[in-house]
């Protein structure tokens, strides 16, 4: 076998998943996961950590959503799952994953075999570095959130849908004094302003 064949092969076992981290022991870290309180910076080791997140405030018989948003430039693929479940997809959203839950009567957690429930996350290598193996981040930072949700749309995002509503309102009310005054009126003026524009030509 030639050294080029050899060095082909050294390559392909050096992408493949399994081989990344071999020797490296596993990690679980348990945190807590307060109602619309983020965690900022919160860091975990790719293909070697998995999190345990506990939400903590969860009022019963209701839905929420955990989310969270890490930077671009990491080339990792984000997991979120419940403790008891079976793991979660590859994320959803740009740069982001979600997981949405319920409450019961009691605030617990619905969909875990766990008492308390847990939302689990991990973060495994998603495509080469441009620095390749040596380059590549062995952590990756990023932001957790918990809030309520109703609908599929967190609490957050409450006001902003007000505002949007409250503008379509105005648009609406503008609507008939705009195209039964105001465009007429404007369509006169540059009526009668077109002759004195061409005797200045």
């Amino acid at each position: 076998m030639s050294a080029l064949h050899l060095l082909l092969l050294c390559c392909l076992f050096s992408t493949l998943p399994w081989c990344h981290g071999v020797g490296e022991a596993e990690t679980l870290s348990t945190r807590d996961l307060l109602l619309n309180t983020p965690r900022r910076g919160d860091t975990l080791l790719i293909g070697r950590e998995t999190v345990r997140y506990v939400p903590l405030g969860l009022a019963p018989n209701t839905t929420y959503e955990a989310r969270v948003s890490y930077p671009a430039t990491n080339p990792a693929r984000v997991r979120l799952w419940l403790e008891g479940e079976v793991q979660g997809s590859a994320r959803m959203l740009l740069d982001a994953e979600r997981i949405i839950f319920r409450s019961d009567a009691r605030g617990r957690m619905v969909g875990t075999d766990r008492n308390p429930g847990a939302i689990l996350m991990r973060a495994e290598r998603w495509a080469m570095h441009r620095d390749g193996e040596a380059g590549a981040p062995k952590q990756l930072a990023y932001d957790i959130v918990m809030e309520r949700s109703v609908l599929g749309v967190p609490s957050s995002a409450g006001p902003i849908i007000l505002v949007a509503a409250a503008l379509l309102v105005v648009v609406a009310a503008a609507l008939p004094w705009w195209t039964h005054r105001a465009v007429p009126a404007l369509l006169d003026w540059l009526a009668q302003d077109a002759p004195t524009a061409r005797r200045r030509l």
